[in-house]
């Protein structure tokens, strides 16, 4: 049984990044005994940004909008969480990039221990072309994620320009594949290969 977030960095609900998650998730909902959490980061309330990022460490409690301490507390009651991201101008999505600075605040004050490690992840990236660029940006988000302790165990990438992701039978397969695996979140293997869905 695995507790399973997945936060989407996409303001469009019917693209390609929220439809490889989605389908990421049918795979493992087909596996009756995990939980399935589901936030869209742009739903998210932000008004606080600045104050949380400068105080995050500081001995007083710094402010978090309800909204996103809703998404703080799933992230930190996870087994395995679910990121995906499209690229704009060769960067994740603001939504996206906003996530992970709020995350910071669940590390120590000296950055050596997390309430998250341990914990594991996929990454789901879409761009109009797989290119260096694009799977800089994987690399950098799995960078992130490393500094918390989250263990990758997939890196996802599709390209735009293959059409509509939904219309594509094997990169729904794939990515529907990898979402059966997690039936025990603890035992899977990491995979240090990034998976083209095309």
């Amino acid at each position: 049984m695995a507790r399973i977030v997945a936060l989407v960095g996409s303001p469009n609900e019917s693209g390609n990044t929220a439809a490889i998650v989605n389908s990421i998730l049918d795979g493992a909902m087909g596996l009756s005994t995990n939980t399935i959490v589901y936030h869209n980061l742009w739903k998210a309330s932000a008004n606080d940004r600045g104050n949380y990022i400068l105080h995050c460490h500081d001995t007083v409690k710094p402010h978090i909008d309800n909204s996103m301490q809703i998404i703080l507390d799933d992230i930190a009651s996870s087994d395995l969480m679910i990121f995906g991201t499209p690229v704009y101008f060769d960067m994740p999505t603001s939504q996206f990039q906003l996530i992970l600075e709020y995350m910071y605040g669940m590390l120590s004050a000296d950055f050596s221990e997390s309430i998250l490690a341990g914990k594991k992840a996929v990454i789901a990236v879409s761009c109009n072309k797989i290119d260096e660029n694009s799977l800089n940006v994987l690399d950098t988000i799995l960078h992130s994620l490393g500094q918390f302790g989250i263990q990758v165990v997939n890196r996802l990438i599709y390209q735009d320009c293959d059409g509509p992701f939904l219309s594509n039978d094997v990169a729904r397969k794939k990515a529907m594949f990898i979402g059966t695996r997690f039936v025990r979140s603890i035992d899977i293997i990491p995979n240090n290969e990034v998976l083209r869905l095309n």
